[in-house]
């Protein structure tokens, strides 16, 4: 018997009604010109947020970036140029802007320009994006606005940014406000919009009358309070987490330490996520309960909730970063060395907060769960290494493409048999211990053997044949050889780290090294051996007693009188 299709229902309660502050209807909008930026709205929720919350305030100081876009001069008059903040003057309210950058950004700061914008900025020339950040200053009253591209040199080899990059957390932390273009999928998109199209998120009065897939149903609360809602399908409906802003790495910190985010969904739908609550304006389709419980769980969870004096056990935080970790490797970004530059606002936030319980920061990872978080595997297929080295191999910044850290050996860290001896990571820049590294590695200690791994490959026949025949070779899995699995197989799937470590097709076997980091000596398989389910790095020997990681096999089942016998070793992991 097949599965029924899952199908999403929305819940709506009509404004006014209880039940309407958990679950919001929209309004009906009319069907002249819209726009998706209210000003005055927009400046009611900042002023209420920066009146009543207290919980939003609690991480800002007074610092100012060293430069800033002024978008109207004191006497309110538009007029852009780029100013150098005076920081004995104390903190100037000021917006950020959070967007995709794309191709052809041509609209940057240099070392040969940088005098002009000083003198002015031709708003009229900037992509759009930009000129749409600039109106939202003017809206809602912020006269000052900082924007990455035109607020950092961006030629100058380097130096003005390895400065600015260190305090960029800063940056987004002390902003009144971050726009975030959601929608744009580069900066010449832009994100405010004028539509005259209808509103696919009506009253509920109109869906009642248009859609048969209704029904009411009680809802009862933990106070025992008893309302009705309204269960609809086929609405269209707004998903943040497939906006193009949510798939850039470097918004995902820029996200996370925005005190006050404004997101511009939708060509008629807005919204602003605080620390204490979320608004929009009604014409974006989603409950309050849908945008906390399903999008806002990619950010959890924030490194603000752990400054407000709660404290959490280790494991918890060690597992939050992962989290982070596994979110951050999924997006993409322009330039592959920023893989541990666009992270390392994140890793200062929790190192400065938490470096007590989680240790010292290590290429990535954190030294007193060092071995813990040694158990990634690149998902969706290993793609090509990066172009130039950037991190040690046991490090998941030494990889492209998303990431996946089993939950099962997460959870179970009394099973980890790896054990840490001493770790070394060598910053590029000594003033960023969280920044890029020039090197690291890590000595460690566990069962150890030698052994063969072997890449089994797909012939696809058709017209897309790379070679112009009509079938070529690709590449499907590699194996290790070990003893029967719960299903009787000996064979058992193992994860390159990168293309380049997959063995060829003309010698599909090479010889690796396995390091044991997981074992589980109670499992036994049906038969009633007991074999163990082993968790190993799989190793490239590089000099004497030194290797390079290429690969891991989550599920290696070997016989118990087996295992006992293999030796425990030091190495050193490069």
């Amino acid at each position: 018997m097949s599965r029924p299709e899952p199908m999403e229902l929305g819940i709506t309660v009509p404004a006014g009604k209880p039940g309407a502050d958990i679950f919001l209807a929209p309004s009906c909008q009319a069907a002249n010109m819209i726009s998706n930026f209210d000003a005055a709205l927009v400046h009611k929720w900042i002023s209420n947020c920066r009146s009543n919350h207290q919980g939003c305030a609690l991480n800002m100081t007074n610092a100012t970036p060293t430069r800033l876009i002024e978008v109207f001069d004191a006497q309110g008059s538009p007029s852009a140029r780029l100013i150098v903040a005076d920081q004995t003057e104390g903190h100037k309210d000021y917006a950020a802007l959070s967007y995709c950058w794309g191709q052809n950004n041509h609209s940057l700061t240099t070392t040969t320009n940088i005098d002009d914008l000083v003198e002015q900025i031709d708003v009229s020339n900037l992509p759009k994006t930009y000129r749409d950040a600039i109106e939202v200053c003017h809206g809602v009253g912020l006269r000052y606005l900082w924007i990455d591209a035109l607020c950092i040199i961006q030629d100058d080899g380097g130096h003005d940014k390895r400065i600015e990059l260190t305090k960029m957390h800063l940056y987004y932390r002390n902003a009144t406000l971050t726009i975030v273009a959601s929608m744009a999928n580069n900066v010449h998109d832009g994100f405010i919009y004028q539509t005259d199209i209808f509103n696919t998120t009506r009253s509920l009065d109109y869906i009642q009358k248009t859609l048969p897939l209704l029904c009411t149903v009680p809802i009862y609360t933990p106070k025992e309070d008893h309302f009705t809602v309204t269960l609809e399908a086929g609405i269209s409906r707004h998903l943040p987490c497939r906006d193009p802003v949510n798939a850039r790495a470097w918004c995902l910190q820029e996200r996370l330490m925005s005190p006050r985010t404004l997101h511009f969904a939708t060509p008629t739908g807005l919204t602003m996520m605080c620390e204490t609550e979320e608004r929009h304006n009604e014409r974006l389709f989603y409950s309050r309960v849908a945008w906390s419980g399903v999008c806002r769980s990619m950010f959890k969870p924030s490194v603000h909730h752990y400054s407000l004096g709660e404290t959490e056990p280790a494991m918890l935080l060690a597992e939050s970063w992962l989290d982070l970790v596994n979110d951050y490797c999924a997006r993409k970004m322009t330039d592959p060395d920023d893989k541990l530059i666009a992270i390392s606002s994140l890793a200062y936030e929790y190192g400065t907060k938490h470096g007590q319980q989680l240790g010292t920061y290590v290429a990535g990872h954190w030294s007193n769960f060092l071995a813990h978080s040694l158990g990634w595997e690149a998902n969706h297929g290993p793609k090509p290494a990066p172009a130039a080295e950037r991190a040690p191999s046991w490090s998941w910044a030494a990889v492209e493409g998303a990431l996946y850290m089993p939950i099962s050996k997460r959870s179970q860290p009394e099973a980890c048999r790896l054990r840490v001896i001493n770790y070394e990571a060598t910053a590029v820049h000594e003033e960023n211990p969280f920044g890029p590294v020039r090197s690291g590695s890590i000595r460690v200690r566990s069962k150890f053997k030698g052994s063969a791994w072997f890449a089994r490959y797909e012939t696809i026949a058709g017209k897309t044949a790379r070679d112009g025949s009509e079938e070529y070779q690709r590449f499907s899995s590699c194996f290790i050889q070990g003893d029967a699995n719960p299903r009787g197989r000996k064979l058992h799937r193992a994860v390159p780290d990168s293309s380049e470590c997959i063995p060829s097709i003309t010698k599909p076997v090479a010889a690796v090294y396995l390091l044991v980091l997981y074992d589980d000596l109670d499992s036994t398989d049906r038969n009633g051996l007991h074999n163990i389910d082993v968790t190993c790095l799989v190793l490239q020997h590089v000099e004497e007693a030194v290797f390079r990681r290429i690969g891991i096999i989550e599920d290696l089942w070997v016989e118990k009188e087996k295992y006992l016998l293999w030796k425990e070793l030091e190495v050193v992991l490069v």
